[in-house]
């Protein structure tokens, strides 16, 4: 028998597993070409009567659009990469020759056929289970009253992360440190579809602002059982990770203008330029029963991100600058602080 892999070593591997998923995913999944570009997007995305036109001309075509469960990635009319999606995919079949797709070519192929296998790239049930129990945990504690914060404060940890007790900010470390690996597999799976902005933004903003060991993003926000509207990511700074956890039906992800509904079943992931894509959650309905593990079910939304403005504070400070001076976004020292020994 061989031997048995510490914990480490197992989260490690769990990593690598994820990064050879996400690596074949880019090769051979199909691409779907938009119509405008990055640039162009970034700009509808300012306008206000841009959501209102946008729910308009979906409310139109969604219902003649299949909801589609395959991997696939959206690149803009640039060939600018906007988009993974990391659902299930047949892998006798490669794209890795064939050119960008239209949108509309999505609705060709967007069903599973019966006696065909399918790989799934998402994270793990046995993962998925132990994350909506640590939510659960997390909420179960006590209620939780986000607070705005200005643009132009120092950087420091939110009324979430502190809590609004003891026990709560106790519950929040736990929880922290319980979906370590989740965070760590959608971190390798960001690095790898936008390598160029992970080095620019994780590698060193990442880990100057890093206030939880377990945690290499910067912020996350935790949709409890509740649906969601059409709407723009807006002030994220660099791709955003989502993914749902819980039991329950429907729930489609809806991104009009990249033509898709994707299956939004727990474990599928989607990263994306979300800042300048809008999307919606479509409705759910709870499950009858929760998982064997006590939780209660139900659709919990997970958002992994980073803002921009806090990336633009962070910029050029050292690794571990954060914890060195209280996340003050004026006192960053040049390097850790030095004691010699007595």
């Amino acid at each position: 028998m061989g031997q048995k892999l510490s914990p480490s070593a197992q989260n490690k591997k769990a990593i690598e597993k994820a990064r050879h998923r996400m690596q074949n995913l880019l090769a051979h999944a199909p691409t779907y070409q938009a119509n405008r570009t990055l640039e162009e997007l970034h700009a509808l995305s300012r306008k206000p009567s841009t959501i209102p036109a946008l729910q308009q001309q979906w409310d139109e075509v969604k219902k003649t659009i299949p909801v589609s469960p395959m991997s696939c990635k959206f690149v803009d009319a640039s060939g600018q990469l906007l988009a993974v999606y990391v659902g299930i995919r047949d892998t006798t079949i490669s794209f890795r020759e064939a050119p960008p797709q239209t949108l509309e070519s999505q609705e060709h192929g967007a069903q599973r056929e019966q006696g065909k296998e399918y790989v799934f790239g998402g994270i793990p049930l046995a993962l998925l289970n132990d994350y909506q129990y640590a939510v659960q945990q997390l909420f179960a504690t006590e209620k939780w009253h986000p607070l705005p914060t200005a643009a132009n404060t120092p950087i420091i940890p939110s009324t979430q992360v502190r809590g609004p007790s003891a026990a709560a900010a106790m519950a929040a470390v736990t929880y922290f440190k319980h979906t370590s690996l989740v965070s760590h597999l959608l971190a390798t799976m960001f690095q790898a579809a936008f390598p160029e902005r992970y080095t620019k933004y994780a590698a060193a903003a990442f880990a100057a602002g890093v206030w939880i060991p377990e945690d290499p993003w910067l912020s996350r926000v935790i949709v409890y059982k509740l649906d969601s509207e059409l709407h723009y990511n807006q002030g994220d700074g660099s791709p955003t990770a989502i993914f749902p956890v819980g039991q329950y039906r429907g729930g489609t992800l809806a991104i009009p203008q990249l033509r898709a509904r994707l299956e939004y079943s727990p474990g599928t992931v989607f990263i994306a330029c979300a800042e300048v894509l809008a999307h919606i959650v479509e409705p759910f309905f709870t499950a009858v029963e929760g998982p064997p593990n006590g939780c209660t079910p139900g659709r919990i939304g997970n958002v992994f991100f980073s803002r921009a403005n806090i990336l633009q504070m962070l910029e050029g400070k050292p690794p571990g600058g954060g914890p060195h001076t209280a996340y003050s976004a004026n006192l960053v020292p040049t390097s850790p602080p030095q004691h010699e020994l007595l």
